[in-house]
């Protein structure tokens, strides 16, 4: 398996937990991000926080992504091995 090249700067994951995405699961998928980041080893890299209402309600749970500004719509925690994934491809280095 090639090796990927390191991260290009640290990055933020922002899970809402407003009323409507914690509904939808919000808490689940923020914790199944954390210890996916512990797991892989990249507790030193990415940080994974939790924020109020993103304003994204019908698209629930929303994951935004600094640097970049990329927002991930329904996101549900069967999902988050797939968004960490894009997340850490997205941010490497060239």
């Amino acid at each position: 398996m090639a090796r990927l090249p390191p991260l290009a700067r640290p990055i933020v994951i922002t899970v809402c937990t407003g009323k409507s995405c914690t509904d939808k699961k919000a808490r689940k998928t923020s914790k199944r991000l954390k210890k996916l980041v512990e797991r892989r080893g990249l507790d030193a890299l990415v940080q994974v926080r939790k924020s109020r209402c993103l304003k994204a309600c019908g698209k629930g749970p929303v994951v935004l992504v600094e640097p970049g500004g990329h927002r991930f719509k329904k996101v549900k925690p069967t999902r988050a091995p797939q968004v960490l994934d894009e997340v850490v491809r997205s941010n490497r280095t060239a």
